[in-house]
This record gives structure tokens, C-alpha cells and sequence, in this order.
């Protein structure tokens, strides 16, 4: 059983360190160090991010989205004619995203993740991941003063991704993973997902994904079935009845959210592994890979370390239960 993290990585260390990359932000915003100071610390952070997941036992790793500043940030760094705008409160986080403002026909003038170390430079003996936030998302969560049309606003945004995809993949990235947590409250977009992820993955020898999690699947549950990729990563803590409701998902590797990312606590073995049988004799995936609720960014760093090698410990007794029936 393969184990990785959805996405994100605590930025800061929880003990006093000289790598600091929020102070290193504040102080390039201030003037007080230069762009080549800030680049200095930000490779640290990434490198450190890296290090632990190695360190930590896991299979797949991301680059912890260190210089993300919130999920469409990357985007609007990256994209014609695509810029942040107001603060939103992030879901039922304490964390807030700037709402992207669409002004022109979007276009990719550099690329949106690819340029990170893990994926242009870093070469770690393991399989890497990417994220991207997924086109209905953001076509949700911005502000859009050009298409006035969503499906056409989307579809721009898919485009832009298979782009990546296609830097991503001559990068040696194996996997691409796009989170849509804004489509479960949206339901009536689930057609126009399903219709836009060929676009984005096909001719890409990636295995790409879709990721949800925060929000409840009761209104798309039955549709997950249908959709045109090689994985789904589901939260499957913070609506832990909605098990019952997951279909036959034979066609997909499900990358099992069972341990929590938004809690310090760790799970109780017994339960998680219960949970994965179950779920492995219920919906039938091709491989199950064990990975967290949503990402880790939401805990200090000590604990987001013991939430990672709390994984890879499950994943091994997962191993020897199977081995020994």
C-alpha cells in the first residue's frame, strides 16, 4: 500500500529556525531583504519539505506547495489576465484565499507549478505529485469580467492545465492531482467536470486525479463512478457516514483520505485498518493509497511529521494483516 499527503505542508518550523519563509515573505513585502534572500529560504523550505516526507516513509511526494499563498495563487502568478482580488474565507477554515479576478481572454505566459524544485530540478527516488486547483473550482471561486459564460470560463482553465500537465509530465511528474472542492456544493457542474478531464489528461502518460474533500459527496456520490480518470482522492473524515454511499469504484485507484489533517490526534490503527477492508471488499478500487484528509498545512509542522509517519505505520500493518490472512 503506497502512502502520500493530499497537497500541502506547513511552511514554518515549530522549533526557532533562521528558515522561516512567512517571516522571509514580510520582510521581502518590507523591503528588508532582497528577491535573492527571499529565493534563499524559499529553496530551504522546499528542501526541508521534501526531506520530511522522504524521511517520513512516504511513497509519493508533492513539493508541500511551499510558495502557494492560497489555491488559486498559482494561477494568478502565472496566467494572463488573471489577478487576486478580495479576501474569502477559505471553506470552514481559519485560513482566507483572494478571490482571482478574470479580465481577458487566460493564457499561460509561464508555468503554473512546474518551475517548483521537486518537479524542475530536485531529482528524490520516489514518485512525485502535483496539485493544481481543478477548472470548476476555480471557475467557482473567482470573479469573472470577460467570458460571462462558466462553461466557457472553465474550459479556458482546462486548457491551461493540460498545458502544465504536458511540462509537468516531460518533468518526470507521475502523478496530477486537481482538487475540486467546490464541486460537491455544486452538483449541477458534475456534467461539465466529467466532460473537460479528457481534455486535460488525454495523450499524457500521468496518472491524473480528482480530490475532494471539507465538503459533503451526498449530492455526488453516485457520479463518481463516471469520471475519466485513474484516481479519486477522497476525505473520507470529515463525513465518515457518507462511506456507505461511495459506488463501485473498480475502474480508479482511491487514494483513501483516512487520516485527519485538520487534528493533532492520531487515529487508532485498529479503526483506520477496519476502514480500509471495508472499503476495499465494498467499492473494489484497483489499489487503495493511503493519504490524508486534505492537506497538512492546516497543523504545525511537529504534528504534521506524526500525522506522515502515522501513515506509512498503518500502511505496514495494513501489509502484514493482508499478508497474514
Amino acid at each position: 500500500m503506497k502512502t502520500t499527503i493530499c497537497g500541502n505542508y506547513p511552511k514554518i518550523d515549530y522549533r526557532k529556525s533562521r528558515i522561516n519563509l512567512r517571516t522571509a515573505i514580510n520582510r521581502l513585502e518590507g523591503g528588508r531583504i532582497d528577491q535573492e534572500e527571499y529565493e534563499s529560504v524559499l529553496r530551504q523550505t522546499f528542501e526541508r519539505t521534501v526531506n520530511d516526507q522522504i524521511q517520513a516513509g512516504l511513497d509519493i511526494v508533492t513539493d508541500g506547495q511551499i510558495s502557494w499563498l492560497d489555491l488559486f495563487s498559482p494561477y494568478c502568478d502565472a496566467l494572463e489576465n488573471v489577478s487576486p482580488g478580495g479576501l474569502r474565507r477559505f471553506f470552514d477554515n481559519n485560513v482566507y484565499f483572494r478571490r482571482p479576478q478574470i479580465t481577458g481572454e487566460i493564457s499561460r505566459s509561464k508555468a503554473i507549478v512546474a518551475g517548483s524544485p521537486l518537479y524542475s530540478e530536485m531529482k528524490p527516488n520516489k514518485e512525485t505529485k502535483a496539485v493544481l486547483c481543478g477548472p470548476v473550482t476555480f471557475a467557482l471561486f473567482c470573479d469573472d469580467y470577460h467570458y460571462g459564460d462558466f462553461e466557457r470560463l472553465a474550459t479556458a482553465v482546462a486548457g491551461v492545465i493540460h498545458e502544465e500537465a504536458l511540462t509537468l509530465r516531460k518533468r518526470g511528474v507521475q502523478y496530477l492531482q486537481l482538487d475540486e472542492p467546490g464541486l460537491p456544493a455544486h452538483p449541477e457542474n458534475v456534467d461539465l467536470l466529467i466532460k473537460l478531464l479528457p481534455a486535460i489528461f488525454d495523450g499524457i502518460e500521468i496518472h491524473g486525479g480528482v480530490a475532494f474533500y471539507f465538503e459533503s459527496l451526498q449530492e455526488i456520490a453516485a457520479r463518481l463512478g463516471e469520471f475519466p480518470v485513474d484516481f479519486l482522492a477522497l476525505d473520507l473524515v470529515s463525513h465518515p457516514e457518507e462511506m456507505e454511499n461511495l459506488p463501485n469504484l473498480n475502474r480508479f485507484d482511491l487514494h483513501a483520505g483516512l487520516v485527519d489533517a485538520r487534528n493533532i490526534m492520531l487515529e487508532e490503527a485498529d479503526e483506520v485498518l477496519a476502514r480500509l477492508a471495508w472499503l476495499e471488499e465494498r467499492t473494489g478500487p484497483r489499489e487503495i493509497v493511503l493519504t490524508t484528509s486534505c492537506g497538512l498545512e492546516f497543523l504545525p509542522r511537529d504534528y504534521a511529521l506524526a500525522k506522515m509517519r502515522h501513515l506509512t505505520k498503518l500502511a505496514a500493518e495494513q501489509q502484514v494483516s493482508t499478508n497474514g490472512k
